[in-house]
């Protein structure tokens, strides 16, 4: 009986250690396994771009959100090809399809963030300005130095700041600009 026992409680345990796993589609193959500094409550969403110890930018392409309890979790990337990626999240119990961000850099806000109002600039602690590009919506909050990550997304940058839901466009700026009607005045871009 104790034996029988023992190899009941030895499958259960193997069933449920097997199927809380991500399953990786074997196509698939390991490319790091690193960690993601961030916050316990990090919701994984279409679009959220997430930097990694490595130093590897990813932006999340699945079409769903993601909630995180585990801070700090640690991540194993697999790619499949030039261009398809999956990430196994500690915490997510499904695998996130991503695509690598090839340009890209994290910092952050020089001061006080306020959000954005149309044409708002940006200073950030590496020294370098950005300006949101072409009037988009507003936005209003009041964060101390958040982290912003810059990043080009086909042929145009945009800002993700941490604690904020949203991405805008941004240029580079060593000048102060203006925007009238979508045409940028004393512009020059860079990067």
């Amino acid at each position: 009986m104790k034996k029988i026992l023992t190899s009941i409680c030895t499958v259960l345990i193997f069933i449920t250690v097997t199927n809380s796993q991500p399953k990786i589609d074997s196509t698939y193959k390991l490319k790091e396994s690193t960690f993601y500094d961030g916050d316990s409550n990090t919701v994984f969403r279409t679009g959220l771009v997430i930097r990694t110890r490595s130093g590897n930018f990813y932006q999340i392409t699945d079409n769903a959100s993601f909630k995180n309890a585990t801070r700090n979790p640690s991540v194993k990337v697999y790619k499949q090809g030039e261009k398809k990626y999956q990430l196994v999240i500690k915490g997510i119990d499904i695998p996130i399809a991503a695509k690598i961000i090839d340009v890209a850099f994290e910092t952050n806000v020089n001061g006080i963030f306020k959000g954005w109002n149309g044409n708002s600039q940006f200073k950030l602690l590496n020294g370098e300005t950005w300006q949101q590009w072409q009037g988009e919506e507003s936005l209003y909050t009041y964060l101390l130095q958040p982290k912003v990550i810059i990043y080009r997304d086909e042929l145009e940058y945009k800002m993700q700041v941490e604690g904020i839901n949203k991405t805008i466009r941004v240029v580079k700026i060593s000048k102060p600009i203006q925007i009238v009607h979508g045409v940028a005045i004393a512009y020059e871009a860079g990067w």
